[in-house]
């Protein structure tokens, strides 16, 4: 409807062509509210991970800080489960993208906004403890020459680091490439690969990153 806050859907291919049924409508509120482009599976099919930009609570203007959810397949259907909602303070608010999975289960993404008191965004990760779920910020965008404002999510490299885009900030104010690396204690190190000069380099990517077979 109008005013709905989302669903998610399955697609099912039948001889007469493609047959949509919705397994989870959103209800905002303390539920999530207007989930992101993408979603994943856990290696098995049976958990499906994603993030909304809205819902979780009555933060953000009312409107909640986002949610990481995960709908889990059950005899009866998909069962929704909130793993963490976002207050838009230090630990971020707003994820415009969804997660990614590593082989350990845990769940890792951006948000657009919160972390600093200019609210430039950050990168999380939500650690994977039995049936609990806490998160670790990686890093906290400053909005000067390391970027600001994610949109998009990160994606592993064969190296074990993180590589994302900001839509905003870097040396000429029209976003960057980065990339975390993990240090022994713990934390994460970024590296600004490239910063968009808005000219004909591009600028503002709003679009995620992919790697080829050598690595760029």
């Amino acid at each position: 409807g109008q005013y709905s806050a989302g669903i998610v859907f399955k697609l099912t291919r039948t001889k007469s062509g493609w047959r949509e049924k919705v397994i989870y409508t959103f209800a905002g509120g303390s539920d999530a509210k207007w989930p992101n482009e993408s979603l994943v599976f856990d290696p098995k099919g049976k958990t499906i991970y994603g993030a909304s930009y809205q819902g979780g609570g009555s933060g953000c203007g009312g409107y909640g800080c986002g949610t990481v959810f995960q709908l889990a397949h059950t005899k009866t259907g998909w069962q929704e489960s909130i793993l963490y909602a976002f207050t838009g303070g230090p630990d971020g608010g707003q994820p415009y993208e969804s997660v990614i999975l590593d082989p350990a289960g845990n769940l890792y993404g951006t948000t657009f906004a919160g972390g600093d008191a200019n609210g430039d965004g950050v990168v999380f990760e939500l650690v994977r403890s039995g049936n609990t779920w806490t998160e670790k910020v990686l890093h906290t965008f400053k909005g000067r020459k390391d970027g600001a404002n994610p949109y998009v999510n990160v994606i592993f490299g064969k190296d074990g680091a993180l590589y994302g885009a900001t839509d905003q900030e870097g040396a000429y104010k029209n976003g960057v490439l980065f990339k975390l690396t993990p240090k022994k204690n713990g934390t994460w190190k970024q590296t600004v690969l490239y910063a968009f000069t808005g000219g004909t380099d591009g600028g503002l990517p709003l679009s995620g990153l992919t790697f080829d077979n050598a690595g760029n």
